[in-house]
């Protein structure tokens, strides 16, 4: 799964590459600016907010696909055997779900699974 950007909290820029523009209907900015005020936000950090929520949401669907595929690998049977593997799925979704509740950062499913990871080596060092 490719790495997903951090999102900048910079809101001005001379940069216009690092700009996008969208036309949106009077009632969505409406929305908007009312969803924003609610959270006592800027218009445009509450729409990168709702963007990098997008991304986690995403990221975490694909996560989720490649656990349940791991999971049919898993029942397979394996000459070489699977608790490396079912262990990795374990300790990737136990990362997530503890940066998921303490961080609003889009790199959370590729430092989850680079969490497990590390964790893994560790543990297969101590066998």
């Amino acid at each position: 799964m490719a790495a997903t950007p951090r999102i900048s909290r910079r809101t001005r820029t001379t940069d216009p590459a690092s700009r996008i523009t969208l036309r949106l209907g009077k009632e969505l900015i409406a929305f908007l600016t009312a969803e924003a005020g609610k959270q006592g936000l800027a218009k445009t950090e509450y729409v990168r907010n709702l963007i990098a929520r997008g991304l986690h949401a995403r990221q975490l669907d694909d996560t989720t696909a490649e656990i349940r595929a791991a999971i049919a690998e898993l029942r397979k049977p394996s000459p070489t055997g699977s608790d490396d593997t079912t262990l990795e799925v374990l300790l990737e979704v136990r990362a997530m779900l503890r940066m998921i509740a303490t961080a609003r950062d889009p790199m959370i499913v590729t430092n989850a699974r680079k969490q497990a990871l590390e964790e893994l080596t560790m543990l297969r060092a101590r066998s």
